[in-house]
């Protein structure tokens, strides 16, 4: 039995000589593959000071002056992290940053597995070049897809959020010249694995998802149109599209803002009418879409409103405004609880003809009416009546004291007549809103429309306060805000 511990021994021991005597990464790797396969690397390295002294090894060859050395002194150090225990991968952990000091070459030179182990030692690296080099080579390397999946998850990581990240990769891709035909199916396989990250992603979103990632598929989409590859398009269109359901997915909220759907009318535009028929009769994905912009639209008719953008977008998912008006005529069938022209407007995906009609400016015979609509007068004729009393009077004082005198009273009046109107306001819970100039979005039910009604008005402008009266614990709107489309 003790022969046999020596023989293990000097095995142990003529191992650690090749690895610590190694001349080259690669030489080095052959020792620790070997091991590995005959499944002794744990014994190896059961020793503290063994483990050192394999990763003081890798560490001396990584600072060689070939291009690659650091990259696969990652590579070495990446691979032994995943099959050690916790506690020692730690150590060779630690050691990652020490041989990936500076920016490397291309990840692609390296060979087979060298590739993904590589891709996982960047993780542990926290200089500021990683992300910009993990988006470059997670389209540049040919193949590796499982490496191409952790550049990307490291890379949209250090990014912060998902429309960073594709701001990011877009100005990456474009600076590679994507593009050209032959590096379609590429963008192809980019764009799943892409799709597979974002679907596990549960981060922030960022702002203005739908315009990044129209951007980031516009990019991949650049050969499309002289594609012959028709299936690789369509698949990098799903993948765009799946990605946009994800956001929605994530912030639900997205499901109504029409941006979200900007890669729809992108897609459409670079791909071209015919490519675009026959996509929309093969993709399963935009048959989710479709149904995720309608029930948008849903929503926003019970809330009175409408958006001509989504709208659009409606059109986009639809051969046709007429097949997309058909749908929607059957999709709103059965709700009879909606607004008669809001229901019209969207029933014909925003072709009806505007309805004009005078905007009743009468505030009503009620008491509280009244007295909002003096209140709101009031508050209106505030600043004339400062500058009145603090400009005009010490003029008239000097050419027509006898006038002055007049103004001044008329000032005191109207300070009395103020007091009085806000007193009584407050008596019987009333207020102003307060939102003067502010753009919110359009609700009729709550805003009076300068000009009549126009279908597709969804953000307006205050012009005009209103009055609310609170009773019950309850805010009711009894002289409603005067408002214009924000975008006139």
């Amino acid at each position: 039995m003790e022969n046999k511990d020596q023989t293990y021994s000097d095995n142990w021991d003529k191992q650690l000589a090749s690895i610590r005597e190694a001349r080259s990464l690669r030489d080095l790797n052959e020792i620790l593959t070997n091991s590995m396969a005959r499944q002794t690397i744990h014994s190896l390295l059961k020793r503290d000071e063994d483990l050192r002294v394999t990763i003081d090894a890798i560490t001396r060859l990584g600072e060689g002056t070939e291009e690659d050395s650091g990259l696969l002194a990652g590579a070495a150090l990446g691979r032994l992290a995943s099959v050690l225990g916790s506690a020692q991968s730690r150590a060779v952990i630690d050691a990652i940053p020490r041989v990936l000091a500076r920016r490397p070459g291309a990840i692609d030179k390296l060979q087979g597995k060298e590739k993904y182990y590589a891709s996982l030692s960047l993780q542990y690296v926290e200089n500021p070049w990683v992300t910009d080099y993990c988006f470059n080579e997670a389209f540049a390397i040919n193949t590796a897809e499982n490496a191409r999946k952790v550049l990307l998850q490291t890379a949209i990581g250090r990014s912060g959020d998902l429309a960073s990240a594709w701001h990011a990769v877009t100005a990456a891709m474009v600076k590679q010249g994507v593009g050209t035909d032959g590096q379609l199916r590429r963008a192809a396989d980019v764009s799943s694995i892409w799709l597979e990250v974002v679907r596990g992603w549960s981060g922030p979103i960022g702002p203005r998802p739908g315009a990044a990632l129209s951007a980031w598929m516009a990019v991949l989409l650049n050969a499309a149109r002289a594609s012959t590859e028709e299936q690789l398009v369509f698949n990098i269109v799903d993948n765009a599209l799946a990605m946009a359901l994800r956001v929605v997915e994530l912030r639900f909220s997205n499901a109504f803002v029409a941006e979200t759907y900007q890669p729809l009318e992108r897609a459409k535009s670079l791909v071209g009418r015919d490519q675009w028929s026959r996509y929309l009769g093969k993709s399963e994905v935009l048959l989710k879409i479709r149904q995720c912009v309608q029930e948008s639209a849903l929503v926003l008719a019970r809330q009175n409103r409408t958006d001509k953008d989504i709208a659009t977008a409606l059109e986009v998912v639809f051969s046709s405004r007429e097949q997309a008006a058909r749908s929607m005529s059957a999709y709103f069938a059965e709700l009879h609880d909606l607004d008669p022209e809001i229901r019209a407007w969207w029933v014909s995906v925003g072709a009806v003809q505007q309805v004009q009609r005078e905007v009743n400016h009468q505030i009503g015979n009620g008491e509280d009416q009244q007295i909002g609509a003096l209140l709101i007068e009031v508050e209106a004729c505030k600043e004339t009546m400062d500058k009145l009393e603090r400009a005009v009077v010490p003029q008239l004082e000097i050419s027509e004291p006898p006038l002055a005198s007049t103004v001044k009273r008329a000032a005191v009046a109207y300070k009395d007549m103020a007091r009085i109107a806000t007193q009584l306001a407050r008596m019987r819970r009333l207020s102003k809103t307060s939102l003067l100039d502010a753009v919110i979005e359009y609700n009729p039910l709550q805003h009076e429309l300068l000009g009549g009604s126009r279908p597709g008005v969804r953000h307006v402008r205050i012009v005009r306060e209103g009055i609310q009266k609170e009773f019950a614990g309850k805010i009711k709107t009894l002289v409603k805000p005067w408002v214009e489309p924000a975008n006139d």
